[in-house]
């Protein structure tokens, strides 16, 4: 758990470097989990936000077409919920929206379930709405 914090400040230091414009920008992340699995599992999804600009950004969350709320990163900080949609006290499996005032946020969701053993799961990129053909 540790190696995949460490490994996710590096992708958002490596972003941060690389520059990006300061327009608005929505991601999509597909997969998104808070609802029981096979075998007595239980599927969660963290979200990991970080605001690599020098300005305040504001961003709004929605999951199925229904906003969840809106979160304000200073610069530098960071939206780092451990069961996104737990938090909002929504249940389902689908498409989490992340709409935020500037490109300059990373985003990264992983999807997961608890086990004897640990945690295993899925690591979920963003689509970005610009990307799109």
């Amino acid at each position: 758990m540790m190696l995949a914090r460490r490994l996710w400040w590096v992708v958002a230091l490596l972003g941060s470097a690389v520059g990006s414009t300061a327009g608005a920008s929505t991601q999509l992340f597909l997969g998104i989990a808070n609802a029981p699995g096979a075998n007595g599992s239980y599927w969660r999804s963290e979200l990991q936000v970080v605001n690599v600009g020098s300005d305040e950004v504001a961003c709004t969350l929605g999951f199925g077409g229904v906003q969840l709320g809106a979160i304000s990163l200073e610069p530098e900080g960071s939206y780092l919920p451990r069961d996104v949609l737990g938090a909002h006290e929504v249940e389902g499996v689908g498409t989490l929206t992340l709409a935020c005032s500037s490109d300059f946020v990373l985003a990264l969701a992983r999807t997961y379930t608890v086990a004897a053993t640990g945690t295993y799961g899925q690591l979920v990129p963003p689509a970005r709405v610009d990307d799109a053909v």
